[in-house]
């Protein structure tokens, strides 16, 4: 087993439960490296917590044992909190039923009790392993129609997936290939005259160095290439182009977000047959959901088959008086899909906006925000 440790640090594990068969196989192998720290808790007491602080710890180990913990009204709130870390989960033998609603909590990985050693290293060793080397993911947001909010949301899923972590420091960068408006750059107020009309006749110009000299900086850590340039649409090299410049970013940065307009382009195929995420946003509003379940059909047809889809329908009003679209109505349009509901917070948008900030800066405490931030950690977790 060969663990590349980074210089960030030990390797830390936190371990909930009281088994002393279980915390005894952790503590005979991991407490001989001193690569590795871990802990020890009951379950009990997460369940307890009001916060945890993730960015201490490198991977959780749950233990359900007989999964009765699983119907405990805290336990989704426990699960929660240590949603942005990977979670190995192990248990005794469990009902269907239970063991339906293990795979529903979304680990990375599930062991049967008693615990064999050499499964569990293997199970840790690979999850430690993936976290020191880094994956390179690129996620594809697409709107379903104007102004469904594809590029606030595209903002905001930078935003989350390149929080500075104590122990892990993700690079990301937005990629906005709606040339016509530039959509992301005007949101963030962000300027770059860059004429990339100087390059599409060039795109083996397109490197490293050149995608370094382009990029803008959001303040909040992630880069951004936006570009206000239409003529790109009607250049016969304009998706070689394109495709250079995501090839580009993609190698250098950890999480590449790219903001897909509505309308058809000449790349917006070959884009989605290679991410290894796409985000479907559409309105509240049945012509918008129909059309996000359709859109969601083809897209299946194009991507890869092991690429991760979501459908965010916006600006919802789900509330006893709100008058539109209830949550299990949009759920059961998609049927077994995976659905994200965003509430309508017009007024946070509005102003984030108009003073070209993010909406967390405007409310930190936004029931939009929190949404897009379980939904970033659902993309750092998707595997191809």
């Amino acid at each position: 087993m060969n663990i590349n440790v980074s210089s960030e640090g030990k390797s830390r594990i936190i371990v909930y439960s009281t088994d002393p068969k279980l915390i005894k196989v952790v503590d005979a192998h991991f407490s001989k490296f001193a690569a590795y720290e871990y802990e020890a808790e009951p379950l009990a007491t997460l369940l307890k917590k009001k916060k945890f602080d993730a960015d201490h710890y490198d991977l959780v180990i749950m233990d359900l044992s007989d999964g009765a913990v699983l119907e405990d009204p805290s336990f989704p709130s426990a699960r929660a909190l240590v949603k942005s870390i990977p979670v190995i989960f192990v248990s005794d033998a469990l009902t269907n039923e239970r063991m339906r609603r293990v795979v529903r909590l979304d680990g990375e990985d599930w062991l049967l009790k008693p615990i064999d050693r050499r499964a569990l290293v293997e199970a840790i060793a690979a999850q430690i392993q993936k976290l020191k080397t880094g994956t390179k993911k690129v996620h594809a947001v697409l709107s379903c129609g104007g102004g469904a909010g594809g590029t606030t949301l595209s903002i905001m899923l930078a935003y989350f997936l390149s929080r500075a972590h104590k122990r892990r420091r993700p690079k990301v960068a937005i990629f906005d290939v709606d040339f016509l408006t530039a959509a992301v750059a005007a949101y963030l107020n962000v300027e770059n005259a860059f004429d990339l009309r100087d390059v599409i006749n060039h795109p083996e110009r397109v490197d490293l160095q050149f995608a370094d000299i382009i990029k803008k900086r959001q303040e909040s850590g992630f880069s951004v290439f936006s570009f206000e340039n239409p003529e790109i649409y009607l250049d016969p090299k304009g998706v070689e182009l394109v495709l250079r410049l995501l090839d580009v970013i993609s190698f250098e940065h950890d999480h590449t977000v790219i903001d897909i307009p509505v309308q058809e382009t000449a790349w917006k195929q070959q884009i989605l047959k290679a991410v290894d995420t796409i985000t479907l946003v559409a309105n509240a509003t049945v012509p918008a959901i129909q059309y996000a379940k359709a859109t969601s059909a083809r897209v299946r047809d194009i991507a890869d088959p092991n690429c991760g889809i979501f459908v965010v329908v916006n600006r919802a009003h789900t509330g006893l008086f709100g008058g539109g679209i209830g949550k299990k109505e949009i759920a059961g349009v998609f049927g077994d899909q995976k659905v994200v509901i965003l509430p309508d917070e017009r007024k946070v948008m509005a102003e984030a906006q108009n003073r070209g900030v993010l909406p967390v800066e405007v409310s930190p405490r936004s029931k939009f925000c929190k949404g897009v931030d379980n939904l970033a950690a659902s993309l750092w977790r998707t595997e191809r």
